[in-house]
């Protein structure tokens, strides 16, 4: 799996609508592990990590047992 985080502050952050989402398990260990990973730096120990979902994206892929074929959802 690829996880990729963008930082911005919230000055910079496009104005879109802030909603939860249950992400899965595998999802919420990296986002867990990047938040330890950001606290720790020294100049971010003071920051508040917040994470907004409209603008991700996530790529699925399929593989079909009875062909073989593989596709991205």
């Amino acid at each position: 799996m690829q996880f990729d985080v963008k930082i911005l502050t919230k000055t910079h952050w496009p104005a879109y609508k802030f909603f939860n989402l249950s992400v899965p398990l595998e999802i919420n260990s990296c986002m867990e592990d990047f938040a330890t990973f950001y606290k720790n730096q020294p100049a971010n120990h003071h920051r508040e990590l917040n994470w907004n979902f409209a603008m991700g994206t996530a790529m699925v892929n399929a593989k079909i047992p009875e062909t073989g074929k593989t596709y991205d959802l």
